[in-house]
């Protein structure tokens, strides 16, 4: 009877239990699931201070994390290693040490080694030099071959300068060599067009200038090297300009050699970070190598494409949002051979909606070849309703230095997805001119929530052609050359076009998307020493720019306009994990 009555509620209910599945499976398939992450097996040992000598004589300080018994001995085994070349005094204590902490008690040993010219270790520092790309090179030998407790794997990791020195790293190894992956965070594929917006120097300017801080380089060297890095980009020396010293420095430049390395790779960014164009567009030349194309190509085929090179991008800033369950994740597939699937789930760039959060998966970057142009005057319109508005160049965002224009989101959704452009036709009084693009979400209560940005010096507008990418004949990212100034006259209307920094962001219905024109950033967007704001000019663009009056000329035949990445609701998918930040971890 027992059994009759289960078989009975079986088939009863057999029906119902299909279509509720049914109807549930893209639902269930679209949720953030959690990272399982395996509990800690050891305790922790340290060795501080160990002796590294580096092909130049030159001996480099290494702290060595030691996964340990119940009584804080060495365990007896051997595990692969994590490494790092650190410059900062500030990642040598806690908080930023509880990574380490995380990853030793779960079978790595982490090696953070000093930069030449850091923290007690030997030589000169000059920021991510040849020759400091080298010690990367060694460190990786002596970490696979000469480490006790070393089972010869290598897995490169860290934020930043930190970042770009695992890339720049890669870049120098062989395939199979030692290095079995790497988690690049915050670095992108450049390092000057990214930190000096459309030709001027943003916050992270002062960089440099502070590596003499307590919790920065700890050595006089150094500094001294710092300051006049500041020196030459605050005025007009070689790093006021896109420059060999910045070529020397940017993985952009490596791309064939980092690829070549075959090391499995997960980049992470932020959408608020130094460097969201720069990561994007690394993803995408690093994707490039793979189909045998140039790096600075836009990628077209998203088919042709591998899952060992993957890209997340969250809401997050510098030093924010690193998942450290997601990167044990990586290391654990790469360096110990767990059999983890979570990276194979949909596609192989995973982002987060600046403003709703949800996060998606894409095949490629770009997202979309599907692109709209609004333009100013007519899609766009300003509240004066002026043909040719004038803004002035003076003290920060004036009444009189801005000008605001509307757009109607008065149908669907729109969603925005990737990199965008600007066209302005502008002319100027003086010896050149600057504006400023901002796109704002803005409710219906006027609440604003700024989506993206991109500037402009009109000394420094010269593009490439070739290094730009355009859909269906439409200008999505121009590449500017930001190499040198050229002379700007008076009166004549230039064309002036431009990148918008890329981004994923869904503007709701009944909402506005506001494009404000200004000469010059906010006050408030220029504190501290890091930011992606054209904040801080140099001597010689303040004073050509000084007291100018600059007029948008939006009467003329080729029209002021932006263009934008327009992607359905429909053709998104949502992502089947959740890349957010691990609660919090001080990344």
């Amino acid at each position: 009877m027992i059994r009759f009555m289960a078989l009975h509620l079986k088939l009863t209910y057999l029906p119902f239990l299909v279509s509720f599945f049914l109807f549930n499976l893209p639902f269930a398939f679209s949720q953030n699931f959690e990272w399982i992450t395996r509990s800690p097996s050891y305790g922790m040992s340290v060795q501080k201070g160990v002796t590294v000598p580096m092909s130049d004589g030159i001996n480099l300080l290494v702290d060595i994390y030691l996964p340990a018994d119940s009584v804080l001995k060495a365990a007896g085994e051997q595990f692969p290693v994590l490494l790092t070349q650190n410059p900062y005094a500030f990642m040598n204590e806690a908080p930023f040490l509880a990574y380490v902490d995380f990853y030793v008690k779960r079978g790595y040993i982490c090696v953070i080694a000093h930069n030449r010219g850091t923290n007690g270790s030997g030589g000169e520092n000059k920021f991510l030099s040849l020759r400091e790309q080298m010690d990367g090179l060694e460190l990786v030998e002596w970490a696979s071959k000469k480490l006790a407790n070393s089972d010869g794997k290598i897995g490169l990791f860290g934020t930043s300068w930190l970042g770009f020195t695992q890339l720049l790293t890669a870049a120098r190894l062989p395939e199979g060599s030692p290095v079995k992956a790497m988690v690049p965070t915050y670095a992108g594929a450049y390092i000057y067009r990214d930190l000096t917006p459309g030709g001027i120097p943003s916050q992270s300017i002062f960089f440099p200038r502070d590596f003499d801080q307590p919790t920065m380089l700890n050595n006089e060297q150094a500094t001294l090297f710092g300051k006049s890095m500041y020196e030459s980009w605050k005025g007009s020396g070689e790093v006021s300009l896109q420059s060999p010293f910045w070529e020397e420095r940017e993985p952009i430049h490596y791309i064939d050699g980092i690829y070549k390395s075959k090391i499995p790779t997960l980049l992470v960014g932020g959408w608020r970070d130094l460097y969201p164009a720069g990561m994007s567009e690394l993803f995408s030349a690093l994707q490039n190598a793979y189909a045998g194309k140039s790096p600075f190509e836009k990628m077209e085929d998203t088919k042709n494409t591998t899952n060992t090179i993957q890209m997340v991008m969250g809401n997050w800033g510098h030093y924010k949002g690193l998942n450290v369950e997601m990167t044990l994740a990586w290391y654990d597939k790469w360096l110990k051979g767990i059999p983890i699937e979570d990276f194979n789930l949909g596609g192989i760039y995973h982002s987060q909606d600046l403003i709703t959060g949800d996060w998606y998966d894409f095949g490629g970057y770009p997202f979309t070849d599907n692109y709209k142009t609004l333009l100013l005057g007519q899609d766009l319109l300003s509240v004066k309703n002026n043909s040719n508005p004038r803004i002035k160049y003076g003290s920060r965002l004036t009444t009189s230095s801005s000008i605001d224009f509307r757009y109607a989101v008065d149908k669907a959704d729109l969603i925005l997805a990737g990199p965008g452009s600007i066209r302005l036709l502008a002319s100027t009084s003086s010896k050149d001119m600057h504006f400023l693009v901002e796109v704002f979400d803005q409710s219906p209560s006027g609440e604003l929530v700024r989506i993206t940005q991109g500037n402009i010096l009109a000394s420094m507008s010269s593009i490439d052609k070739e290094k730009s990418w355009y859909s269906k004949k439409a200008l999505i990212k121009p590449f500017l050359k930001l190499d040198k100034r050229e002379i700007i006259e008076a009166k004549k209307i230039y064309e002036l076009e431009f990148p918008l920094s890329p981004v994923v962001a869904t503007i709701k219905k009944g909402h506005q998307l506001l494009l404000r024109v200004s000469t010059q950033s906010r006050s408030e967007d220029c504190q501290g020493n890091l930011g992606v704001f054209p904040c801080f000019p140099t001597e010689n663009q303040l004073n050509d720019l000084s007291e100018g009056e600059f007029t948008l000329h939006l009467n003329e035949n080729i029209k002021s306009g932006i263009t934008l990445p327009i992607i359905s609701k429909n053709s998104l998918i949502p992502s089947r994990k959740n890349y957010n930040s691990t609660p919090n971890h001080p990344f």
